[in-house]
């Protein structure tokens, strides 16, 4: 038995490229377009990043203001990150995301250190932005939950679904 791959320049994963091909290295039962995503395991962020599988692990929480739960994954010279700042932070329950006056934000950063070292960051710090992030869980120093959002970067949309985490208390 053999495994092979090759890269034909159909798929890009940078979430600012509108593919039209699917992700030929994703694990799925349907096209390979990545979009089983599975729950979080601890120390995990898990989401669909314009149907592209996410998954980062040594995520963790803080409550320096608020709860600010992130994570971020550098593979070569490409880093992606999901952060939340939840403030005030009441415990389990859902939270809204979306809006320039709302106090709880969510976020998905894409860089490519070769090509724009500053990367790019979309936000639902913008009255465009909608979303919810859903605390399931607060015990023992570990957080549950689920999320989806749209966030932006000027003119540019990122959609973040299914996303799932199980973060411990850093």
């Amino acid at each position: 038995m053999g495994f092979s791959s090759c890269m034909n320049g159909d798929y890009d994963a940078d979430p600012k490229t509108a593919n039209t091909a699917a992700n030929p290295l994703a694990n799925d039962d349907n096209n390979g377009g990545g979009t089983n995503v599975g729950v979080a395991q601890k120390g995990q962020i898990r989401c669909l990043v314009n149907g592209q599988a996410v998954v980062i692990n040594g995520a963790g929480y803080s409550d320096i203001v608020g709860r600010q739960i992130s994570g971020s994954r550098r593979d070569g010279t490409v880093e992606k990150a999901v952060a939340f700042t939840l403030n005030p932070y009441n415990g389990a329950g859902t939270y809204s995301l979306g809006g320039s006056t709302n106090t709880n934000a969510g976020s998905y950063s894409y860089t490519d250190f070769s090509v724009d070292p500053a990367g790019t960051t979309y936000s639902t710090v913008d009255d465009k932005a909608t979303g919810e992030l859903v605390i399931t869980s607060d015990a023992n120093d570990v957080v549950i939950g689920t999320f989806h959002f749209e966030g932006y970067d000027q003119d540019q949309k990122a959609v973040v679904t299914s996303g799932t985490f199980n973060v411990p208390k850093r």
